[in-house]
């Protein structure tokens, strides 16, 4: 059987981050901190989700040299971290961050490039794209919050679920939960735009489940979806799944794990409930399972990112990935896969 070119592009891809990352770092002391350069790839990407908005702004000619010009700092930023030579090392051991940071420089090189060969709508959907990306790493639960930063007058023009895609890429994840529960609270929102909605709804839930561990926050937002009269059936019974799950949250033992085994414990223990409550593969009922437990793996993986279990690690993120895929990139369980198979043929 031929294999097929896509899954050729993503064996290179894992074997060139792999690469990368095993490279000394280049002597002396690098030019930026980790959050220095997360900052400054935040404050480049709000000035061209400014101008990706709008199509007017986006097609006048008078702005193309800037958008151009933005687009290629982004992209060297992004490859900066890629290559950790200019960049001190990340904040964490999760091997997440290599797979994720070198798609995430790849994607950006690619969205320059087609920007500069004319095609330019489809850059600028490769671009709007980027925060898929930034949200599936920052989104593990790990690393604190970014304070508010002071933002263009033109940057609240953008739509609410543009801004709150933007605060949780840039670490503003307060903000970001208060547009995504600002959104799910006009019914409206339902009626004119339902899969915008739901998005938010979702991403919400996410919001508060992985990154802030909070079951009371996605209670809100999960009750605030079922008063909503007119969510469609299937959400409404997912949400009631939902909401069984976090009250069942609420009541464990807040006792939280210190060692390697006690993270695979929990993992193990949360995508085995998972997978008894999931009826077939597109079930979502199991959503907030899945998250917690995509939680626990990453906690594992940053306690021993070579310990004893670390490649089973990688196959469990794959597993809860699998699930989740609309809530962050869509191919990136094949990326754990991958790794998981690389580091044990």
């Amino acid at each position: 059987m031929r294999t097929s070119p896509r899954i050729w592009i993503l064996i290179s891809s894992i074997l060139v981050s792999q690469a990368l990352a095993a490279e000394s770092p280049a002597q002396g002391k690098p030019d930026k901190t980790w959050n220095e350069q997360m900052k400054e790839l935040g404050r480049v990407y709000q000035d061209l989700l400014i101008d990706l908005s709008s199509d007017e702004r986006f097609n006048a000619p008078a702005n193309r040299k800037r958008i151009e010009k933005n687009a290629e700092k982004f992209s060297h930023l992004a490859r900066d971290l890629q290559k950790n030579k200019k960049v001190a090392p990340p904040p964490d051991a999760d091997p997440s961050l290599q797979i994720i940071v070198g798609q995430f420089a790849k994607e950006a090189d690619h969205a320059y490039r087609t920007l500069t060969w004319g095609h330019r709508s489809y850059a600028r959907s490769v671009l709007r794209s980027m925060t898929g990306y930034c949200m599936a790493c920052h989104t593990r639960s790990l690393g604190a919050s970014f304070p508010a930063g002071q933002e263009p007058a033109a940057f609240q023009e953008l739509k609410s679920l543009e801004k709150a895609d933007f605060y949780v890429s840039s670490r503003q994840f307060d903000r970001g939960f208060e547009e995504y529960e600002r959104f799910v609270s006009d019914p409206s929102n339902l009626v004119r735009q339902p899969f915008d909605w739901e998005r938010a709804v979702r991403s919400g839930v996410a919001l508060a489940v992985r990154v802030k561990l909070d079951p009371d926050r996605a209670l809100k937002i999960v009750e605030q979806a079922l008063a909503t009269p007119r969510a469609p059936y299937y959400l409404k019974e997912q949400l009631r799944q939902w909401k069984k799950s976090l009250l069942s949250w609420k009541a464990e033992p807040s006792a939280v794990a210190q060692t390697e085994e006690g993270h695979r414990a929990r993992a193990m223990r949360l995508i085995a409930e998972a997978r008894d409550l999931q009826r077939y593969p597109s079930d979502r009922s199991a959503d907030v399972l899945y998250l917690r437990a995509s939680s626990a793996v990453h906690d594992l993986l940053t306690a021993a990112p070579n310990g004893r279990y670390s490649t089973e690690a990688l196959y469990l993120a794959g597993l809860c990935y699998e699930v989740l895929e609309d809530l962050n990139l869509w191919d990136l369980h094949e990326f754990y896969f991958l790794a998981c198979i690389f580091r044990a043929p």
